[in-house]
């Protein structure tokens, strides 16, 4: 399936998401970092834009548990597909 939200909670799945994020054009990777991060704005960013974005394996750990997997799977979701 191509929706996140449907996904079982897998490591594989997590990647993927996580690619998916680091995949979105600014200023919208930037703000879902910073959501999955959970700053405001993440420390270290001024104006909520890193220095340099983590790699898809440090957003993967920051999506490990699931709950935060799926509210963020329901939200790239909506947004990439949003008419």
């Amino acid at each position: 399936m191509s929706c996140e939200q449907a996904r079982s909670f897998t490591p594989q799945n997590v990647l993927s998401l996580a690619q998916r994020v680091l995949s979105l054009d600014e200023p919208w990777r930037s703000r879902f970092l910073t959501v999955i991060a959970g700053h405001e704005p993440v420390s270290g960013w001024p104006d909520g834009r890193p220095r340099r974005f983590p790699s898809p394996v440090e957003v993967a750990l920051w999506l490990c548990d699931p709950g935060a997997y799926r509210r963020i799977g329901i939200m790239v979701h909506t947004w990439t597909h949003a008419v």
